[in-house]
C-alpha cells in the first residue's frame, strides 16, 4: 500500500495534506472504489492535526475538525463493503474527535443505526433511531422513517436476536492460551525450568506432551515494527491496520489498531518516541528496541509502587524506584572481577558481562523467595550478552549507538541543577546528586505526559502546546540527527570504560549497550503470513512469512536450539504460541530452532551459523548422529538440487573444485552406482532452461497465459531429461503450471501439478509441516473449485489436521480450512445423488 511518503506528502501534520488525502478518498469513492478510498483516508487521519481555526469571508474564526471528518468519511467506505464493525467504531470516533453539523449528525446516526440493524443487533439500532427522532427538530427524514418501521415490524419478533459480538482475535487467544504456572510467566504447568552446566538455562517437560500441545504462550516485553511495515502495522500490537488504523494525536509516523493499543503505547514509550523520530531513523532496530526495554523497565517500576500519584510529580519528594536508574536498575556495583579468567598471554582480565542485580534477584532473573520467573525487566536484564565473543565491529557499533542515544537524552533530559538539602532525600551510594536530579525530571515527565489528559484536550487545544517537552525533545533531536555518527566510519574510543557510571548519561550508555548485545543472540523476529504480490488472491497464491518485527520473549528466550526442534513457534499479534510437533516423554528437553534446521542446511553450515551468530557449537540429536557417521544429511538436502544420473538416474551431485575447470564432473550419490560423470552439458542447459523461466515469469505478469503454459511445458520436458526426480526447481515449474492452469479455469490440470508440487515439499519438510499443509490446501482449493468435492475433501481434511497442531485455533487459515469443508458437506447434503468420485466417503 503507498504511503504518504511514496508520494511526496509533507511527514508533520499539516491542513494541506489532509486535504490532499481527503481529496484523493472522495475521488476514489465516488469511482467506487472503496478500498482504495479507505487507504487514502486513513492515510489522511495520520497525517491530519486534530483541529485547525480558519478565517471565514466575514471574518469570523471558524473551527474545523479534520479528524472528525475523516472518520465520517471512513466510515462511509467500511459501511459499503459491508464492514459494519468498523464502520461503526469509526462513527464513534467522528463524534468524539470534533463537532458536526445538524445534516452531518443525522446521517452519522442513520449510518450507525443501519450498520447495528445489519449486525441484527436490533436494541442498540432502537436506541440510535430514538436518538434520531429527538434531533429531527420538526423535519421528516425518509431513512429515519423506513428504519421506524423496520423496527415496528421486527423487534418484538425477534427481540432476542440482539446479539452480542462474539469475542474474536485477541480474546480468544488469550481464553483458550493462558497457561497457569506458577514459576514460568506465561508457560505451561508441563513446563519446568532446569540448568546444566554445559547447557545452562532450558525448559523440559514436567509430566510429558503430545503433538500440539501448548507449551508457552506469553506477550513481547518489547519491540518493534521493521521501517517498511510502519504505517502498515500497530505500532503496540503489530497487527495489520493499514485500513483501519487510528494515529497518534502528536505524530504521523505511528498508527495503532484502536484506542487501547494506542493509550499503551503512549503510556509505556510513545510519550519519549513521538518526538524522537530524527534521532530513530539513525540507529537499527537493536538500538531501537533497547531504548523500549529500558523505558519499559521504568514503566514497570512506577506500576510496582502503589503510593505513586498524579498530584505527587511536582513534589521534590525521594525519587520513586524506577526513575534512579543509577539507584534502582543498577545499585551502581562494582565490576566483579574474578582472577581465574586472566588471560596469561595478553595479561588482562576480563570483567563479568553483567552488573550484578539488586539483592532481591538472582542471576538467572529469577525471585530467591518465590523462586518465580516472571519475565519482567530483570528477567531480561539477565540474558546472555556474550560480551566477550562479539566480534570488535559489533562492539564498536554497539557502543557508538548506545552513547549516541545516551548523549540525546541527556540534553533532552537536563538536571534541575538544584542539591538536595534533606539527607533523608540523598539519593542512594554510589549515585551522584545530578543523577538523582537528572531521574526526578524523568519521574516528572512520565507523570505530567498523561494520556488522559491528552485525549481530554485534543479536540479544543494541541495537546504539545500544553506540555512544552515536545519543542525541546524536537530541537535536541533535530539537531543531533544532523551530526549522526556513521557506524561503517572506523571510530576510536567506542569502547565502554570499566570505570563505574557515575553521570546520566554514562548509565543509559551503559544499559543501552548491555539491551543491545544481548538483542543478537536473543531477539525473536516476528512474522506474519502474507501472500506475495504476483499471485495476490489466486487459488495458488504462495503464502509467505515476513518480518514484520523485533521483538523480545523473555521465557521464549530459555528455549534451546536444536536443529531438529521439537516445537513450532505462531504469532497473534504481541503474542506468541508455542506447541510440541512431536510426542515428548517425561523429563524430555524442549527446543527450539533459532533459524539452522536439517531441511535446510547441511550440517557445515548449520555449524558455521550457530558459531559465528550464536558462539556454540551444536550437539543436538541430529549433529551427534552427523558426527557419529549414522546419517548424511548433506546427501538429502543435496538431491533437492541434483542432476540426474546417466547410469542409475539416481542424484548426481558437482564434486567440489570442479566450477573451478573447463569440464564439469559430477558424482552419483546411490551408494550402488557412485558413477563419476561429465555434467558440463547437463549443467549448461539447466543454465538456459532457468533464463527461459525469468522471461516466461514476464509473460505471466502481462497475462499471456497460453504462451507461457507453452513455454513452460518445454522447460519441464527439458528438466525431466537432465535433472533429478526431486529436484526443487521442477517443483516451482510445476506451481508455475498451475498458476497458468488456473488463470485459464482447467482446476482439474492445476490441482495436478501442485500435487507434484506437494510431493517435493513433503518429502523435504515432511508431511506434518506447514510448508506441506500449506500446498495440500492448495490442492483442496483447486479440486473445490473443479467441482470435485471428494479429493477436495481428502486434501482438506490432511491440512486441517496439521493447522490444528501447529496454528492457533481461532487462527485464520484454519478458519478458511473448515469454511470450505462445511460448504462442501452442506453441498453433499443437498445434492445427495450427484455423482460421486472415487475418493470420496460417505461418513
Amino acid at each position: 500500500m503507498p504511503t504518504a511518503e511514496d508520494n511526496g506528502i509533507n511527514k508533520h501534520k499539516s491542513m494541506e495534506t489532509y486535504a490532499l488525502l481527503k481529496q484523493r478518498g472522495n475521488e476514489c469513492f465516488k469511482s467506487n472504489d472503496f478500498k482504495a478510498s479507505l487507504e487514502h483516508y486513513t492515510q489522511g487521519i495520520i497525517n491530519a492535526p486534530t483541529y485547525c481555526v480558519k478565517e471565514s469571508e466575514k471574518g469570523e474564526h471558524v473551527t474545523e475538525y479534520p479528524l472528525a471528518i475523516l472518520y465520517s468519511n471512513r466510515s462511509a467506505a467500511c459501511f459499503r463493503i459491508k464492514e459494519y464493525e468498523q464502520c461503526i467504531l469509526d462513527v464513534d470516533r467522528a463524534f468524539a474527535n470534533g463537532e458536526h453539523g445538524h445534516a452531518r449528525e443525522i446521517k452519522l446516526l442513520c449510518r450507525l443505526a443501519w450498520a447495528y440493524w445489519h449486525l441484527k443487533q436490533f436494541k442498540r439500532c432502537a436506541g440510535v433511531v430514538d436518538r434520531l427522532l429527538k434531533q429531527q427538530n420538526g423535519k421528516k427524514y425518509k431513512e429515519v422513517d423506513v428504519l421506524k418501521a423496520l423496527l415496528e415490524r421486527n423487534v418484538d419478533k425477534n427481540d432476542n436476536l440482539y446479539l452480542k459480538s462474539e469475542p474474536i482475535g485477541e480474546e480468544v487467544f488469550e481464553k483458550e492460551y493462558t497457561f497457569d504456572n506458577k514459576q514460568l510467566n506465561g508457560a505451561s504447568s508441563n513446563v519446568q525450568l532446569s540448568y546444566e552446566p554445559e547447557k545452562g538455562r532450558f525448559l523440559k517437560t514436567k509430566y510429558g506432551l503430545l503433538p500440539g500441545d501448548g507449551i508457552i504462550s506469553e506477550e513481547t516485553y518489547c519491540g518493534v515494527l521493521n521501517r517498511k511495515y510502519i504505517g502498515q502495522y500497530c505500532n503496540y500490537c503489530f497487527t495489520e491496520c493499514a485500513l483501519h488504523g487510528i494515529p497518534c494525536h502528536g505524530c504521523s509516523k505511528a498508527l495503532y489498531c484502536n484506542e487501547k493499543c494506542r493509550l499503551k503505547a503512549w503510556n509505556v514509550y510513545h510519550w519519549l518516541e513521538c518526538s524522537m523520530w530524527p534521532i530513530l531513523q539513525q540507529v537499527d532496530a537493536f538500538a531501537h528496541v533497547a531504548l523500549r526495554v529500558i523505558l519499559h523497565g521504568a514503566y514497570e517500576f512506577s506500576l510496582k509502587n502503589k503510593n505513586m500519584k498524579e498530584s505527587d510529580c511536582e513534589k521534590d519528594a525521594e525519587p520513586y524506584p524506577f526513575l534512579c536508574i543509577a539507584a534502582d536498575l543498577h545499585k551502581l556495583y562494582p565490576p566483579v572481577v574474578n582472577k581465574a579468567t586472566k588471560n596469561k598471554k595478553k595479561g588482562k582480565i576480563k570483567q563479568q558481562q553483567a552488573a550484578t542485580p539488586p539483592p532481591n534477584v538472582n542471576k538467572n532473573g529469577i525471585d530467591p523467595e518465590s523462586h518465580v520467573y516472571n519475565g519482567d525487566y530483570w528477567s531480561i536484564y539477565c540474558l546472555q550478552t556474550h560480551a566477550n565473543e562479539h566480534l570488535k565491529t559489533v562492539l564498536a557499533k554497539s557502543t557508538l549507538y548506545a552513547n549516541y542515544i545516551a548523549k540525546v537524552l541527556n540534553q533532552c533530559f537536563p538536571g534541575r541543577g538544584k542539591k538536595q538539602s534533606n539527607t533523608s532525600k540523598n539519593p542512594p551510594n554510589g549515585c551522584s546528586t545530578k543523577v538523582a536530579e537528572t531521574a526526578n525530571v524523568i519521574r516528572s515527565t512520565f507523570m505530567r505526559l498523561s494520556f488522559k489528559e491528552m485525549q481530554a484536550n485534543c479536540c479544543r487545544h494541541s495537546f504539545f502546546e500544553i506540555e512544552p517537552l515536545k519543542k525541546r525533545v524536537e530541537g535536541v533531536c533535530e539537531q543531533m540527527a544532523v551530526n549522526a555518527p556513521n557506524p561503517s566510519v572506523k571510530q576510536r574510543n567506542l569502547f565502554m570504560s570499566k570505570e563505574l557510571p557515575q553521570t546520566f548519561q554514562s548509565i543509559i550508555s551503559y544499559l543501552l549497550r548491555h539491551h543491545i548485545l544481548q538483542l543478537y543472540t536473543n531477539s525473536q523476529a516476528i512474522f506474519n503470513v502474507i501472500r506475495d504480490n504476483m499471485h495476490k488472491d489466486e487459488e495458488v497464491s504462495t503464502l509467505q512469512q515476513q518480518r514484520i518485527a523485533t521483538a523480545l520473549f523473555p521465557t521464549t528466550s530459555l528455549l534451546n536450539h536444536s536443529c531438529s526442534a521439537n516445537t513450532v513457534i505462531t504469532f497473534k499479534g504481541r503474542k506468541t504460541l508455542i506447541r510440541s510437533t512431536r510426542t515428548l516423554n517425561v523429563g524430555d528437553e524442549i527446543s527450539h530452532s533459532y533459524g539452522p534446521c536439517i531441511s535446510r542446511h547441511c550440517y557445515e553450515d548449520r555449524q558455521e551459523i550457530l558459531s559465528k551468530q550464536y558462539f556454540f557449537t551444536c550437539h543436538c540429536d541430529s549433529c551427534l548422529k552427523y558426527e557419529q557417521g549414522d546419517s548424511d544429511e548433506r546427501a538429502f538436502l543435496q538431491q533437492f538440487t541434483a542432476y540426474k544420473c546417466k547410469k542409475c538416474e539416481g542424484p548426481a551431485v558437482i564434486m567440489e573444485g570442479s566450477f573451478k575447470n573447463e569440464v564439469i564432473m559430477g558424482k552419483c550419490l546411490n551408494v550402488e552406482c557412485e558413477t563419476i560423470q561429465d555434467l558440463t552439458e547437463a549443467s549448461t542447459r539447466y543454465n538456459n532452461i532457468v533464463h527461459i523461466t525469468q522471461v516466461i515469469a514476464q509473460r505471466l505478469y502481462k497475462r499471456q497465459y497460453n504462451e507461457g503454459l507453452g513455454m513452460l511445458k518445454r522447460c519441464l520436458s527439458g528438466m525431466d531429461e537432465i535433472l533429478y526426480k526431486n529436484h526443487q526447481s521442477k517443483s516451482n515449474i510445476h506451481d508455475q503450471l498451475a498458476y497458468c492452469y488456473t488463470h485459464l479455469r482447467d482446476y482439474k490440470s492445476a490441482a495436478k501439478h501442485v500435487k507434484e508440487s506437494l510431493k517435493t515439499t513433503s518429502m523435504r519438510f515432511g508431511t506434518m509441516s506447514m510448508e506441506a499443509a500449506r500446498e495440500s490446501f492448495k490442492v483442496a482449493t483447486l479440486y473445490f473449485n473443479a467441482n470435485m468435492p471428494g479429493e477436495a475433501k481428502v486434501f482438506l481434511n490432511k491440512t486441517i489436521a496439521v493447522y490444528k497442531k501447529i496454528l492457533p485455533d481461532n487462527s485464520e487459515e484454519i478458519r478458511k480450512a473448515e469454511q470450505m469443508l462445511a460448504t462442501l458437506k452442506a453441498y453433499r447434503e443437498q445434492f445427495a445423488n450427484y455423482p460421486k468420485s472415487p475418493s470420496f466417503k460417505v461418513e
